[in-house]
């Protein structure tokens, strides 16, 4: 059974949030992860880009994200098969331990299951983890970690997947589960995903939507980490607060190619996340349109079974357009003035994996990250280690 807990689990050339693969085999598995990385960065948190109530990232010395531990299993019962876990895992914005994953899955049919519980709910393939976060996640969700509560219907094989999903708030930075007076339904965020494999490439994608969005964007709170798993205060939008309020569609695309016979490999993401309303403020309503469009490519070589080094090229492309009366005191008020910004960063990371004993992985990193998200260019370094452990506990 491959790794089920991606936060949890990650070494950096891992890829994130792997679909759940199915196996014969009955057994109960702990899982451990020690994930320790020392940066050489001069500011303390992330460039503050102008993305509507999407605070910076925190960039302390030491970070200790991902690190964690968990279980998983699977079995029988009535003759069906399924499988669960439970995992807890650091967050470095907020400082504490997280629920990650809660899941049950159900075995259906053989090309049938159903997953209830805490998951990620982009049902694509997503970037491996870096030392720091991703332009893509940092753009989307402020956070470097996407989980939601809800359910994925899952229909496939290895080769060629559909998945659907539907997930309550907050699935979605600001999405608000529907008036239950209007929709017997409390759903925040809609997910639908495919991926298939055609001899040694992988191309999946997925589309998901957000019916109702409220979200503050005021810049007054920016110095502030604000966790995509915070609620708005929607009494205060209009008032004391500046929000976007309508609804997000987004539509994020992933590839990777990775011949078993080559050193080579190449991974490639690309996304575009549209919000529409109306941006809701002190000084009036206005019409709000923002376009968020992003791409990332890995290349990566193994000099050999434990040596590999991975070049990483990642953009953000942000565009805004308000129009109304009083649109461009509003955009001031949101944080929204600074009109089509595009940050980049360019980085190579070295891995190197410690022979260990069975069921432990260690791996040493180092990593050099140009970022341009900034007026001037910054150097970030990085040195880290990540040790994971899934040691069985039954059968012995």
């Amino acid at each position: 059974m491959p790794i089920l807990l991606p936060a949890l689990l990650f070494s950096p050339l891992s890829q994130a949030h792997q679909p759940v693969e199915q196996t014969a085999e009955n057994r109960l598995q702990a899982l451990v992860q020690l994930d320790i990385r020392r940066l050489n960065i001069d500011a303390a948190t992330s460039a503050n880009l102008p993305l509507a109530g999407i605070a910076p990232l925190r960039q302390d010395e030491w970070l200790y994200g991902r690190s964690g531990f968990g279980v998983r299993g699977r079995g029988t019962l009535y003759q069906q098969q399924f499988d669960a876990e439970a995992s807890w895992a650091y967050s470095d914005q907020e400082q504490k331990l997280l629920a990650d994953h809660i899941r049950l899955g159900w075995q259906m049919q053989p090309q049938l299951r159903l997953d209830l519980g805490r998951m990620n709910p982009l049902p694509a393939e997503q970037p491996a983890a870096w030392p720091v976060a991703d332009l893509l996640m940092q753009g989307l969700l402020g956070d470097d970690h996407w989980h939601a509560d809800g359910a994925m219907l899952q229909y496939g094989s290895t080769a060629q997947r559909l998945r659907l999903g539907a997930f309550r708030a907050p699935a979605y930075r600001g999405g608000q589960g529907q008036d239950a007076g209007q929709n017997i339904s409390n759903v925040a965020l809609w997910s639908l995903g495919a991926n298939t494999t055609y001899q040694d490439i992988n191309i999946s994608a997925g589309l998901l939507h957000v019916p109702d969005l409220i979200r503050e964007s005021t810049r007054d709170n920016s110095d502030v980490p604000l966790p995509h798993t915070h609620d708005t205060d929607i009494s205060a939008c209009g008032r004391s607060l500046t929000c976007v309020d309508g609804n997000a569609n987004l539509v994020w695309l992933g590839s990777r190619w990775q011949p078993t016979e080559s050193a080579f490999s190449v991974a490639g993401y690309a996304m575009w996340r549209q919000e529409r309303g109306v941006l809701n403020g002190v000084n009036g309503l206005v019409d709000y349109q923002g376009d968020l469009y992003g791409g990332l490519v890995d290349v990566g070589y193994a000099w050999t079974d434990r040596l590999s080094t991975t070049l990483r090229a990642e953009t953000l492309s942000i565009q805004h357009e308000i129009k109304g009366l009083n649109a461009r005191v509003i955009a001031r008020d949101a944080g929204l003035l600074d009109n089509d910004v595009t940050p980049k960063r360019f980085g190579v990371l070295f891995s190197y994996a410690l022979p260990v004993m069975a069921q432990q992985r260690v791996t040493l990193n180092a990593a050099v990250i140009e970022d341009q998200t900034r007026p001037e260019s910054e150097l970030v370094s990085s040195v880290g280690l990540v040790w994971r452990a899934e040691p069985t506990l039954w059968p012995r």
